[in-house]
C-alpha cells in the first residue's frame, strides 16, 4: 500500500487519508482522489505475522470455504 500511495500525487492525485491500521486483525486503509475526482479507498490485510494463532486458523478457513463455494459454483 506504501508504494501505491507514493506514486498517487505523481499521477494527478491527492491521498486524503493516510494509511491508519484498522485493527491488528482487520488491517489497515487509506483513502485518496483520483485525477478524475474519484474517491478511492484501500484496504491492506494485516501481516501475517501480526495474526494470532486463533486469527489465522479463522482466516485459512474462510478461505478454503471460500475456494469450495467458487468451485461448487463453477460445477453448476
Amino acid at each position: 500500500m506504501d508504494a501505491i500511495l507514493g506514486r498517487i500525487d505523481l499521477a494527478g492525485g491527492r491521498v486524503i487519508m493516510p494509511k491508519a491500521i484498522i485493527s491488528e486483525s482487520a488491517g489497515s486503509f487509506a483513502l485518496f482522489i483520483d485525477s478524475e475526482g474519484n474517491r478511492v479507498a484501500l484496504h491492506e490485510k494485516p501481516a501475517e505475522g501480526n495474526l494470532k494463532a486463533k486469527e489465522r486458523k479463522t482466516v485459512a478457513a474462510k478461505s478454503v470455504t471460500k475456494k469450495a463455494v467458487a468451485k461448487k459454483g463453477k460445477g453448476k
